[in-house]
């Protein structure tokens, strides 16, 4: 677990920084365990943990010197605090949390000696601090730094609220299901597929420098014009473009679910979350695998889970990472709309130091509910070209967007009879595009399929055509379900194909009915909230006795 990772989500202060420590002058904290108390207590060295991937200390005083040092091995974090004790943690929640903690005899003679230490090495962290607020004092803060001060007293206040809520102690339980619970995959809406994709490219004089579009860079800031000016480098955004035709690799479609398998005897109830007791995890080997919408897996996984889960190396192999679950606080916005409001969101994401990857979705860790039917763009037959036509067909069908093309584009693509030609789908030119999830940048698609179109006149307009997609769906022939691409992720499961498909057909529903706008709704528990309290909701529920009148009628 990098340090810089951990400083970034606000678990470790930002003022530690990495330091080198002598194995002369440190010991693991196994072999200080194996010392006498005298020995501990007269110990002039750095206790670490065993075997540290780094070690940290503020403002990088030499670990020999520093009255606090940190180490990390792994998922497991150490802080040795020096003549007072070494504490175990590990990440809980984004946050730092210590499970164990070893406490340092004191040496009875050097007492009074330690204490100012102790105060000397305050006073020096202390002067530090000052001397750099005194250098920030006076300046202006960027907008980005107010954004960021914004946006954590906006956290800082919704922790103060939350604070009173207790929740249960599983710490013991998430740290056995990250270390033995695993992500099996995610359920998309769709496969990934390569497309036409109408785009705009950089306009370049003769020596190959980007022209700028003054109107485009009279609307940037004086600062960044500057910027520009000066470096003579200028960004697509404030560039002349010109319009041309190329392919682009798309990821799969909407995460609507996850498949994971759990520890059974560690996986946390829900319904016990906030009660008073410690879970501990039971002893056993067997898992349970569950298959859940996204709306179950934002609970399930902070429950389980905390702050990360682990992909499945039987599936994935080297490719396997570990998945952040992180918590933000985002605006509410539709159709493009801010309306004031915020909301607590789960994300997901890898971590990008492990194998490179950038992208949540990558071939072999996701299962599409439906998939393109596709036609391979190589050697395609007659028939075959006029289907993958129409996705220019469908690209340029309104007035215009043909013209827009340079004419370099336009000798790529051109209009014939009452459809669109290309030298791709007709006269089998090479198409060469980067993969979506792409770690390597030479990397290319092999054997390129596109997804086929298919022209439909408009149910509302009959002058109107529209050009879907074709899709295999879920049980069909050549759908995913029966598709040898995914049968080790189903197999993975544990469950039969009928049970599996009705797992993620029941997802597809939620998700498709809870994806729109859609009105507010009573639960049962609101009801019997308001008939039990209506001196705080004060909404006519038709009921006129009491709840105790009530049971006691029902009673009898």
């Amino acid at each position: 677990m990098e340090l810089k990772k951990l400083q970034e989500i606000g678990a470790m202060a930002d003022s530690l920084a990495l330091v080198s420590v002598g194995k002369s002058s440190s010991i693991s904290v196994s072999a200080f365990q194996q010392l006498s108390e005298q020995e501990q207590a007269t110990l002039n060295k750095v206790v670490t943990v065993d075997n540290p991937d780094w070690v940290a200390t503020t403002k990088a005083k030499p670990a020999e010197e520093a009255k606090t040092v940190y180490s990390c091995h792994g998922d497991e974090i150490g802080c040795w605090v020096k003549g007072t004790s070494f504490s175990f943690m590990r990440l809980m929640d984004n946050r730092v949390a210590t499970f164990k903690r070893i406490k340092i005899p004191k040496n009875k003679e050097d007492k009074n000696m330690d204490a100012m230490m102790d105060m000397e090495s305050f006073d020096a962290d202390f002067a530090a601090d000052a001397a750099t607020a005194v250098e920030t004092a006076g300046k202006e803060p960027s907008e980005a730094q107010k954004k960021r001060d914004a946006y954590n007293k906006e956290i800082s206040s919704i922790r103060e609220k939350i604070a009173g809520q207790a929740l249960a102690d599983v710490s013991d339980m998430v740290y056995n299901n990250q270390r033995n619970g695993r992500l099996l995959f995610f359920i998309a809406r769709t496969d990934s597929a390569v497309k036409p994709s109408r785009t705009k490219i950089v306009r370049y004089d003769e020596n190959g420098k980007a022209i700028p579009d003054k109107e485009k860079l009279a609307t940037a800031t004086e600062a960044n014009r500057k910027k520009y000016e000066e470096s003579g480098k200028y960004p697509k955004a404030v560039c002349e473009t010109d319009t041309v035709v190329g392919f682009k690799s798309y990821k799969p479609g909407k995460v609507i679910g996850i498949a994971v398998e759990t520890p059974v005897g560690s996986e946390v109830q829900l319904t016990k979350l906030t009660s008073s007791e410690k879970m501990l995890a039971k002893e056993s080997k067997d898992t349970v695998v569950r298959i859940m919408n996204m709306e179950q897996a934002f609970v399930y996984l902070p429950a389980c889970y905390r702050d990360k889960i682990k992909e499945s190396e039987k599936l994935m192999g080297t490719k396997a990472s570990q998945i952040l679950i992180e918590p933000k606080l985002v605006e509410v916005k539709k159709k493009g709309e801010t309306f004031g409001q915020k909301q607590m969101k789960i994300v997901l994401k890898p971590v990008k130091s492990e194998n490179g990857r950038k992208v949540l979705l990558t071939e072999g860790n996701y299962f599409p509910v439906k998939t393109y039917k596709t036609v391979k763009a190589t050697g395609a037959s007659a028939e075959d070209a006029a289907a993958l036509d129409l996705n220019f067909k469908s690209m340029f069908k309104d007035n215009g967007k043909y013209e827009e093309l340079n004419e370099d584009a336009k000798k790529n693509v051109w209009p014939e009879g009452d459809s669109y030609k290309s030298v791709w789908f007709d006269k089998g030119e090479t198409i060469a595009v980067k993969p979506y999830d792409a770690v390597d940048a030479s990397a290319q698609v092999s054997d390129v399929a596109i997804p086929v179109k298919q022209e439909k006149v408009s149910k509302t307009d009959p002058t109107k055509k529209t050009y879907p997609f074709v899709y295999d769906d879920l049980d069909s022939p050549a759908g995913p379900l029966n598709n040898s691409k995914y049968q080790k992720l189903i197999e993975a499961t544990k469950m039969s194909k009928d049970e599996f498909s009705k797992k993620v057909k029941s997802i597809s529903k939620v998700n498709r009915q809870s994806s729109g706008a859609r009105k507010a709704s009573l639960t049962a528990e609101d009801y019997l909230r308001a008939i039990a309290n209506k001196q705080l909701v004060q909404i006519d529920t038709g009921v006129t006795h009491t709840i105790a009148q009530l049971a006691s009628e029902i009673a009898d």
